[in-house]
């Protein structure tokens, strides 16, 4: 275990930003750290980096605690979202700055630099003036500076979060692969969902001062334990509900939109009467119907607010009792009454949702 950390606790004027947080990593594996702003991501490295102190708990990096080791002795790597190239450096001495701290021999800067530009598609510019760099190349540059020291762990803290879609989604692929092949273990911060899903082996989500679940992208895209998971995961449609009582194999929800029968729940009998709970509604789970023919269980009627065009779905806009909730229609189900304007009927399949406690 590269990474280990028990029990930490962070607080800033006696308010906690975390309480009893746990995480470890395996030697080359690439985690994500996905939460809303402010929840702490950035802290959480910051500490490992040795850059803030540990208020309890312990941090152990290849099984060696680490809390009161100070940062340049720790084997640490770290990437800002600003990268902090130094300007009046060129290429080649921003790379070198960490091995030249460690008063590494020359003969190994000079091989360890021309090393990290050639895997990092830099050949010829070391002698090059950081601001004559583009987006990309800056992005590639404070990486190698990173890497240069052979870091136990590799930080990157929002990495690409200055860089426009296109060219984010290139490096992510690229930076994958590249730190695939070193076998670093690395934890990594960002707020999109999508380049999560590409750069990680696992996603850890942070929420109410602790790693409230991790696991592979799939299964937590699959299996996301609480509605801030869910939220996190590009879940739309997460609804306040309570329960109200069970008829039959249904289980029944108060919500915003009406009450809401839920079959094939696992875990019913952990819920109890009044018990207030989230409720995820599968916007391919919603049909929509002429309203002439809507009275039916998990039936509404809806105002079509919006119908925005997605490829091969229509994400239509609906509005229930005041709520918004959206739809998702295959182009060959779009009916001449789905419109812009139109009052129709909306049907929730009721396999279709899923009941998370509250944290």
């Amino acid at each position: 275990m590269v990474l280990e950390i028990s029990g930490l606790t962070k607080c800033y004027e006696n308010h906690p930003i975390f309480q009893n947080l746990n995480l470890f990593v395996e030697k080359g594996e690439m985690v994500v750290l996905l939460g809303a702003s402010g929840v702490g991501k950035t802290t959480l490295l910051r500490l490992i980096a040795g850059l803030e102190p540990v208020d309890q708990g312990s941090i152990k990096i290849n099984g060696k605690l680490v809390n009161n080791i100070p940062s340049s002795k720790r084997g640490i790597g770290m990437m800002f979202q600003d990268l902090g190239l130094f300007p009046h450096m060129d290429v080649f001495s921003n790379i070198a700055f960490g091995l030249r701290t460690k008063k590494e021999m020359k003969v190994n800067i000079h091989n360890r630099v021309d090393e990290l530009l050639s895997m990092l598609q830099l050949e010829g510019y070391g002698n090059r003036n950081v601001n004559q760099l583009s987006g990309g190349e800056m992005q590639r540059v404070a990486l190698a500076r990173a890497l240069a020291p052979y870091p136990a762990i590799l930080l990157l803290d929002e990495p690409l979060g200055s860089l426009d879609r296109p060219l984010r989604d290139i490096l992510q692929d690229q930076i994958r692969l590249l730190l695939k092949d070193l076998n670093i273990t690395v934890l990594y911060v960002t707020h999109d969902r999508d380049e999560a899903f590409v750069v990680a082996d696992q996603i850890a989500f942070v929420d109410n001062k602790r790693i409230v679940q991790i696991g592979t992208s799939m299964d937590v895209y699959n299996n996301p334990k609480y509605a801030s998971v869910a939220k996190l995961l590009g879940f739309k449609n997460i609804l306040k509900g309570k329960f109200i009582h069970k008829e039959d194999d249904n289980l029944i929800f108060q919500t915003q939109i009406g009450d809401i029968f839920v079959k094939n729940l696992k875990g019913t009998d952990m819920i109890k009467n009044s018990m207030d709970s989230k409720l995820y509604i599968d916007s391919s789970g919603i049909k929509i119907l002429d309203i002439r023919n809507s009275s039916d269980q998990n039936t509404f009627i809806a105002k079509i607010r919006d119908i925005r065009f997605k490829g091969d779905y229509n994400e239509i806009v609906l509005k229930i009792s005041g709520y918004e909730i959206f739809a998702r229609i295959p182009i060959c189900e779009q009916r001449s009454y789905i419109n812009i304007g139109n009052i129709v009927g909306v049907k929730i399949d009721s396999k279709g949702v899923r009941v998370f406690s509250d944290l």
